[in-house]
């Protein structure tokens, strides 16, 4: 049973190779067929029932910590995280479906956690449970309700969501909440449909809004390679038409725009500006900005750092890069970001996505000073720049 999936294995361990630092997470999207109510790991035949049996709670909970054992022992992996859901509270998944799922509502998801956390603490793992990847931000709020009117918050060390359906509310009350309860946050799915760039900037544009309001430690995307399309990956690869050829899509440069800036240990900073985000580096001495224009008509940005300029400095260096239709993370020409009320011009409809980095202590050290006009400074420790794809 352990040679399955050979293929995938092979990248992760090949990113294990690659990133020795890497954070991998073990989930699960359906029980094994022989557990299941329908005998089918798609689904219930009913898609608003829960498919795996009760009487293999133990089974499936004993399942899920042996292979990631299983993985730290012959491996050297050892799973941040375990998630046995996926999109739980759903009607996605039924018996005879093109994909993998299984039910589970929010009484289920209490029931079937209770058995798996002291199996799991019992294994000797590291591994904590995260819960629950709802695909709506909304339910998760509801989900998080639940876990703790239950008393079953503790027996989860991490709260993972996706925002395939979300709205500014939905992620600002979910942030509240784990805030309030201490509760470590991932975004940990998501993707977009759409069309060429247009399409790729609206998912960027969901990134903004749900690091600004949600908060999350990480954001994640569906995943990195796909085969026939440009939307739903970074990576487009040719699986089976033979050539086994491999090419970066525009999603690519988008993502890069914010990822190739905002690095490790960069903490974010609020803006005013609802398609901005911004970070401060570690030593407090650059400014990262990425902002996304989807109009059809060029856009003026006015980065206003006279609350957190020590008096008597100067910015040094001002880079802009921009990702568009012609474009792919190109650098701009000198000028285009001028000294005083900092400016950075947005061309037409097609001269989309832009970051401006500024550098060489222009901030005061202290990083709790670090503010933009009409917005309050962040807790690095609180907002960490981790951005995962």
């Amino acid at each position: 049973v352990w040679t399955r999936d050979l293929a995938q294995r092979r990248i992760m361990l090949k990113i294990k190779q690659k990133r020795p630092d890497a954070i991998f997470e073990a989930f699960s999207n359906s029980a094994p067929y022989y557990m299941t109510v329908s005998g089918c790991c798609g689904g219930h035949r009913d898609a608003l029932k829960d498919n795996l049996r009760p009487e293999c709670y133990t089974e499936f909970a004993r399942y899920l910590v042996d292979v990631c054992l299983h993985y730290r022992d012959k491996y050297g992996i050892e799973f941040k995280t375990l998630d046995p859901f996926n999109e739980p509270n759903t009607d996605y998944w039924y018996a005879g479906g093109s994909q993998e799922g299984c039910h589970f509502d929010f009484a289920t998801q209490i029931a079937f956690l209770r058995v798996l956390h002291p199996i799991l603490k019992a294994s000797g793992l590291k591994t904590v449970i995260s819960a629950s990847d709802e695909t709506s931000v909304m339910t998760s709020v509801e989900g998080f309700k639940a876990y703790d009117q239950a008393g079953i918050l503790p027996l989860v060390g991490q709260w993972n969501t996706h925002t395939y359906q979300a709205n500014d509310e939905a992620r600002a009350r979910l942030y509240a909440l784990c805030r309030e309860q201490g509760m470590h946050l991932w975004m940990s799915e998501v993707g977009a449909g759409g069309k060429g760039l247009d399409g790729n900037l609206a998912l960027a544009e969901r990134l903004i809004q749900d690091m600004r309001l949600m908060r999350p430690a990480a954001w994640i995307d569906w995943q990195y390679v796909e085969d026939n399309n440009d939307q739903w990956c970074l990576v487009q690869g040719d699986f089976y038409g033979g050539t086994q050829e491999f090419h970066r899509v525009k999603n690519y440069y988008v993502r890069q725009q914010f990822s190739r800036f905002m690095r490790e240990g960069y903490h974010f900073v609020e803006t005013s500006e609802e398609h901005t985000l911004a970070a401060v580096s570690p030593g407090n001495d650059t400014l990262v900005v990425v902002s996304v224009n989807r109009a059809a008509h060029d856009r003026q940005m006015q980065v206003d750092m006279s609350g957190i300029s020590r008096k008597g400095t100067k910015l040094k260096k001002a880079r802009a890069y921009r990702t568009s239709g012609t474009e792919n993370l190109a650098e701009l020409p000198k000028g285009t970001i001028k000294a005083g009320p900092q400016v950075t011009r947005h061309g037409s409809r097609q001269d989309k996505s832009r970051t401006t980095s500024h550098a060489k202590k222009p901030f005061c050290k202290k990083t709790q000073s670090h503010e933009f006009r009409g917005a309050r400074p962040q807790n690095p420790r609180k907002r960490p720049c981790l951005i995962l794809i």
